[in-house]
């Protein structure tokens, strides 16, 4: 605390010389402070307290050029008029020289420099923002291309209240130019350039230091999982280590390793608030028990990377909830894998010294997510995704007989169950292969009519309940019961005079039906149109009585919809059935051709 008090009240009295504005002292030293007392994050005490040092310097160097006035050696004037043929017919004149910039305009530069380093100095100090340093889910790693050295060059940090008169002061080049705005930083939003929004993109060669920020206050696997995510992506050329303060027993993963033992190893650790290029950017956390990264350092060069190749790969990509387990194909053999999610279970299951994947040890959170993997703590591109099996219930409701009709049936179905309407259902009522698509309405009601039913070889109902790939198959059989004939027991019966006792009416039922005669398999569908006349309850069932497969949409509705077609003839037939007298009227049948486009 006492240099960076020494240096603002160096820097102030400079800038009361020479009219410029001072930094106050005790507002940068409450944020100084907060940052020391926090469990992650004091590192950015450090941080700026360098770059303060680095201004400092900066200024130092070119203080006596800005302010001393340079008289030139008199002898030297005499160049300004030896200056030859300004076109020479053979060669270059032996007598003309290069030109001589005049030293007042340097001078003049020099000073401009140093007021702009100046007022950065004050800048870093005003804009020194305070933050708690940890996760609250909005965290975002980034890494900006920066150079090693000279302050000027470098991305601003992130931990500076970043706007137009801060940036016109970390360059003098830049804003000269009136292209400030194109300084890079993890705050970007002042400029929409991509190539200062999104840097990584494009050409970094001159550059040969990464900014990596963000990271502190992060569980440590998911800050190392999102670094090699970024690094991998945009194919930078450094390695990730994560260090324990916790002694590690047993360990296999090369890129985790105890704190102590590492720095045996490694004793050049540096904290740079990134690594340069080809070096090894490391995170530190305390333990499992407090995974929050607290720390970074870096090393220049590579020291971590496995000498083996790493594979990992599942037979699937997408499995159910309630299947089996797969195996893993683990390189090497013998290597350690782990899921990067941080949920468990999580479905890496370890058996007689093999790796299986089984979802039924998947927590149902993780449903529906793609959940990756590591080898010796190496990330791989394997992955899989879960999910959840549906689990509905489908019942009988009613069966209604024609009256004086056992083959004909019409079955009322009730579906349950939790998200039942978001699953997708497909009928065999025949069990014979003929498979319809029918979802259940919102109360979870469907209904269908037989038609021409043997009492003998009554069929079980097949359904299946597919959710993404992952289907629920269920069979419902012994649903019909021979209906009784009608009992009618009469006391007595007194007509009056004149009266008929057979008096009444029987209602007329009709179906018609009609459709298109051709159709291009390009077309993709088809709609056939019937209708029913007689009394308000009628029913409708559509029936397929031949042709290629298809699936069939509304088969108890006015309009069948016929879609996935092949090319063949088919042949559909309605019935409409009366609900409360049971007679039934069927249409003409509907001959349909589909045929490739001639």
């Amino acid at each position: 605390m006492i240099t960076v008090g020494l240096f603002l009240k160096k820097i102030n009295a400079i800038a009361q010389l020479i009219g410029l504005p001072t930094a106050y002292y005790q507002d940068f030293k409450n944020t100084l402070e907060s940052f020391l007392t926090q469990s992650a994050g004091f590192q950015y005490a450090y941080d700026v307290v360098k770059d303060l040092a680095g201004t400092y310097y900066e200024i130092i160097k070119l203080l006596p050029k800005a302010f001393t006035v340079n008289l030139p050696d008199v002898d030297s004037f005499p160049k300004h008029i030896m200056l030859g043929k300004l076109i020479p017919s053979t060669q270059l004149d032996f007598s003309r020289h290069q030109f001589y910039n005049s030293a007042v305009l340097d001078d003049e530069r020099s000073t401009q420099k140093v007021k702009l380093l100046i007022n950065r100095f004050v800048q870093q100090a005003q804009n020194f923002r305070n933050f708690p340093v940890t996760d609250n889910g909005n965290a975002q790693i980034k890494i900006t291309p920066s150079q090693k050295l000279n302050l000027s060059n470098k991305a601003v940090p992130f931990y500076y209240t970043v706007n137009d008169e801060f940036l016109k002061s970390w360059n003098f080049d830049k804003t000269s130019n009136r292209s400030f705005r194109d300084n890079l930083g993890y705050n970007n939003w002042l400029s929409s350039d991509a190539y200062v929004i999104k840097p990584l993109d494009f050409n970094i060669d001159k550059n040969s230091f990464y900014n990596i920020e963000g990271h502190q206050g992060m569980h440590y696997q998911q800050a190392f999982d999102l670094l090699n995510q970024i690094k991998n992506e945009e194919q930078l050329g450094f390695d990730v280590m994560i260090l324990s303060l916790e002694e590690l027993v047993d360990n296999k993963d090369m890129f985790r390793a105890y704190f102590n033992e590492y720095v045996e190893k490694h004793p050049g650790l540096e904290h740079k608030r990134g690594v340069e290029r080809g070096g090894t950017f490391i995170i530190v956390h305390e333990s499992l028990e407090n995974p929050t990264v607290f720390a970074d350092f870096s090393l220049p060069y590579i020291c971590c990377t496995p000498k083996v190749k790493i594979g990992l790969s599942l037979p699937n990509t997408v499995i159910c909830s309630e299947a089996s387990r797969i195996p893993f194909t683990v390189i090497p053999v013998n290597g350690v894998v782990k899921a990067t999610v941080g949920s468990d279970p999580n479905g890496v299951e370890l058996d007689n010294g093999k790796y299986f994947f089984n979802p039924k040890l998947v927590n149902p959170q993780l449903y529906g997510q793609a959940i990756g993997f590591t080898v010796n703590g190496k990330p791989t591109n394997c992955s899989i995704k879960v999910i959840a099996e549906p689990k509905v219930k489908v019942a009988i409701a009613s069966v209604v007989y024609a009256d004086g009709d056992s083959t004909t049936a019409t079955v009322d179905f009730t579906v349950s169950g939790q998200d039942f309407a978001n699953y997708a259902y497909s009928w065999d009522f025949w069990n014979n292969g003929g498979w319809v698509t029918m979802n259940p309405n919102a109360r979870g009601f469907v209904s269908y009519t037989f038609h021409n039913l043997n009492p003998k070889t009554i069929p079980t109902i097949r359904i299946r309940v597919g959710n993404n790939g992952c289907t629920q198959e269920i069979a419902i059989g012994n649903w019909y019961n021979v209906p009784a004939a009608p009992t009618v027991v009469v006391d007595n019966i007194n007509f009056s005079d004149g009266i008929n006792c057979c008096e009444g009416s029987v209602p007329v039922i009709k179906a018609e039906a009609t459709g298109p005669e051709t159709v291009f398999i390009r077309d993709g569908s088809f709609m056939v149109q019937g209708q029913g006349d007689g009394p308000s309850t009628l029913l409708y069932s559509w029936t397929k009585i031949s042709g290629p497969t298809a699936t069939l949409s509304g088969v108890n509705s006015p309009e069948l919809e016929v879609k996935d077609l092949a090319a063949g003839e088919y042949i559909f037939q309605l019935t409409v059935v009366d609900v409360d007298s049971g007679l039934f009227a069927k249409s003409q049948e509907v001959v349909v051709n589909v045929i490739y486009e001639g």
